[in-house]
């Protein structure tokens, strides 16, 4: 691990999908249902197997790739994609009807990678302004950081429809920065893809950190990062802070 970086950290934003929550435990069910759900409208279940390798998915090694559709980008334009594929007909009401579906199934699904609770607590006794950053809707993103309890401790959500563009281009940290009176420098950028990675970069952030709890090699992510953590929990020894010691906080059902 590098040694933390001398200016002083003011703000952290994080991704969700892979730095927060288990990628896997959400979004892999979540997709197959939503896969199984389209193929059913289809009248064509021969054809899960192509929607999933379209999507980057190997089903025998229940293997996701690092850089498709269904890991980066969003889950319309995954399911906008499988639509097309199935010649489905029905547009936006359709569309929002599944993604709806997905959505919920992604959140009911959802593990935290470490205790949110206390370490988010402990970013926050450092003075630390907290965000989340994701590609996925930004209603959903706020129930499941309130259904993990943080979401009194974040200061700043948004996704891929909040209005401040996509990842890799710098719009979320941008709008992170001006929503709690930061500079980019002032900042750690934390996430496990190269799209979270690039994206602090374009926006001139302090420092990027990569964490390999979601589904990139450690060999995609180092060419974009000033560090590589095995998870977020790492963050404490790369600020060199001391846990608060508190009593278990119980998840919110």
């Amino acid at each position: 691990m590098n040694a933390p970086q001398a200016h002083p950290i003011r703000g952290i934003l994080f991704d969700k999908d892979g730095t927060l929550i288990d990628f896997k435990s959400a979004w892999i069910p979540a997709g197959m249902q939503a896969a199984e759900r389209l193929c059913a409208m289809a009248k064509a279940p021969h054809q899960l197997a192509t929607l999933l390798r379209l999507a980057g998915y190997e089903q025998q090694g229940q293997r996701l790739e690092a850089g498709s559709l269904w890991a980066c980008g969003t889950s319309r334009e995954l399911l906008a994609e499988w639509i097309q594929k199935l010649d489905l007909q029905g547009g936006d009401v359709l569309l929002d009807e599944i993604l709806g579906y997905m959505t919920d199934v992604a959140r009911a699904h959802s593990e935290p990678v470490t205790d949110l609770v206390a370490l988010f607590g402990d970013l926050r006794a450092r003075d630390c302004k907290l965000g989340v950053a994701t590609m996925d809707l930004q209603r959903a993103a706020a129930a499941i950081l309130e259904g993990f309890g943080i979401r009194p401790l974040v200061d700043f959500v948004c996704g891929c429809d909040s209005g401040f563009g996509h990842k890799p281009n710098p719009g979320m940290v941008q709008a992170f920065c001006s929503r709690c009176d930061l500079n980019p420098e002032d900042i750690l950028v934390v996430g496990d893809t190269p799209h979270d990675l690039l994206m602090g970069r374009a926006a001139g952030a302090g420092s990027v950190v990569a964490v390999m709890s979601g589904v990139a090699s450690r060999e995609m992510l180092e060419p974009h990062a000033d560090h590589v953590l095995d998870s977020i929990e790492d963050l404490r020894e790369l600020l060199q802070i001391q846990p608060v010691v508190r009593e278990a906080s119980p998840r919110v059902p």
